[in-house]
């Protein structure tokens, strides 16, 4: 099981503002399964698939899949 992380503010890919979150949430998602880091170059992955992975886990956990993630939400 992923061990909790905190976030200083909200995670929306629409608003990419924190890149310390960006990194965290990619990955705890990694370490479950969701989300699989791009293997070329040295740039990150498209907002899309950050974006489909936190929507795949939502869906998952039974959550509304809006793509966002709260600093103390579930």
């Amino acid at each position: 099981m992923a061990r909790p992380f905190k976030l200083r503010r909200r995670v929306d890919i629409r608003k990419l503002d924190v890149p310390e979150d960006i990194v965290a949430v990619e990955q705890a998602l990694e370490k479950v399964g969701y989300y699989e880091p791009p293997v070329f170059g040295t740039g990150r992955s498209a907002p899309w698939e950050l974006d489909n992975a936190i929507r795949q886990l939502q869906t998952d956990r039974g959550l509304k899949p809006d793509g966002v993630i709260e600093p103390d939400g579930p």
